[in-house]
């Protein structure tokens, strides 16, 4: 019997967006998992669910599209897809199975929420949110990604 409300989907059974040919947009690397102590895999966006207490493109959409937009970005996803795939850092999220990748964009500090999750194939990191936030103190990085040209 049903109460209304509508429940979130299994991870396993949600809707990945396939984004420039791939579902797998960004990656916590070998090295990066290590200095974290999550496993390593590929991050993820799924269409998702809106509100408080959604997850992926239909939460980050609904939430934060206009500051997004306020801040350069034309979509939500290509902000996205900047934060995953050219993360700088990797600080503790206050929730078990997650941790929050950042990224500098002009004056903000842009925050992408991930959470691993163990699927078929291996490890994969799903993206819960992004948030516009504040500067990350040092002490609060636990891994410093080093991204060489070439």
């Amino acid at each position: 019997m049903s109460d209304g409300r509508e429940e979130k989907p299994k991870k396993h059974e949600a809707v990945w967006l396939k984004i420039n040919g791939s579902i797998d947009i960004g990656v916590i690397d070998v090295t990066a998992s290590k200095a974290i102590g999550f496993p390593a895999g590929p991050i993820r966006l799924a269409e998702g669910l809106p509100g408080p207490k959604g997850y992926g493109l239909a939460h980050i959409d609904r939430d934060r599209a206009s500051r997004l937009k306020d801040i350069g970005f034309e979509a939500v996803q290509a902000c996205f897809v900047d934060v995953a795939a050219n993360w700088e850092a990797a600080v503790c999220a206050n929730e078990t199975n997650k941790v929050v990748l950042v990224k500098k964009h002009r004056a903000r500090v842009l925050q992408l929420v991930a959470q691993i999750f163990d699927g078929p194939n291996g490890h994969y990191w799903s993206a819960t949110t992004i948030i516009i936030g504040r500067r990350i103190r040092p002490d609060e990085v636990i891994y410093q990604r080093i991204i060489t040209a070439g």
